[in-house]
């Protein structure tokens, strides 16, 4: 019985000194084992790609704020593309088990990629413009040769590959 009570107030203390620690949230904002959406600090998304390339490139605050909205846009971009990814495997899943294989159904399919792509390659290609325009020649250079080389551990931990 003694040792039950041990225990117990064991764990009351190391939760109290965890939550002292971090700020509240939990152990860096994961509640159970399960990221929070806020990320660390409760800023919206992850800011470690936009922190990381501030740093490399040495941008200011106005800079920052350009590279940020941009990274967030392009983000919420290909994110908005997932429905499109579900629905091609429906799709190809009813494809597959139908007598014979459709080929109108596989060009409308298709067709659906080609368009969300098209939109993308828009997308991209204006927001790549307007940080081309809020970066100066030092910091265009160092970004392309970030690029060149990959990004590798720079973004996204130690678990993922290079951009």
């Amino acid at each position: 019985m003694c040792g039950f009570f041990i225990g117990a107030l064991f764990f009351f203390g190391f939760a109290k000194l965890m939550r002292h620690r971090h700020g509240g949230g939990g152990c860096g904002g994961r509640r159970w084992g399960r990221r929070s959406r806020r990320g660390r600090r409760g800023r919206g998304r992850d800011r470690g790609p936009v922190m990381f390339l501030s740093r490399e490139l040495d941008l200011d605050n106005e800079q920052r704020d350009v590279v940020s909205a941009e990274v967030d846009g392009l983000f919420d971009k290909v994110q908005s593309m997932r429905p499109v990814l579900a629905r091609t495997r429906s799709d190809m899943a009813d494809i597959l088990r139908s007598e014979t294989l459709s080929e109108n159904d596989l060009a409308a399919m298709f067709e659906r990629h080609d368009d969300a792509l098209r939109e993308l390659h828009h997308d991209a290609g204006a927001r790549l413009g307007r940080l081309h325009v809020a970066l100066d020649p030092d910091q265009r250079r160092a970004l392309a040769d970030l690029l060149e080389r990959g990004l590798g551990r720079g973004l996204g931990g130690p678990f993922r590959g290079g951009i």
